[in-house]
């Protein structure tokens, strides 16, 4: 799966959520709601940025059942 339509099922997934946006930069792609950053993607992998501050990787398994048809 290219890396555009990656970004896309992730923002699918994620449309209940209203206002979530997705940005290029360097060599990844930032997440935000209202404006404020809460994720990020790299390459296949799903970020979210803990409440301490730090981004955790989110299951690859998870993702993989996300995106099935």
């Amino acid at each position: 799966m290219v890396q555009e339509e990656f970004v896309s099922k992730i923002l699918e997934v994620l449309s209940p959520m209203p206002d979530v946006t997705a940005i290029k930069s360097k060599g990844h792609i930032v997440l935000y709601k209202d404006g404020v950053m809460f994720g990020k993607i790299i390459e296949q992998n799903v970020l979210l940025l803990s409440k301490n501050n730090k981004f955790i990787e989110v299951d690859t398994e998870l993702i993989t059942r996300l995106l099935k048809p």
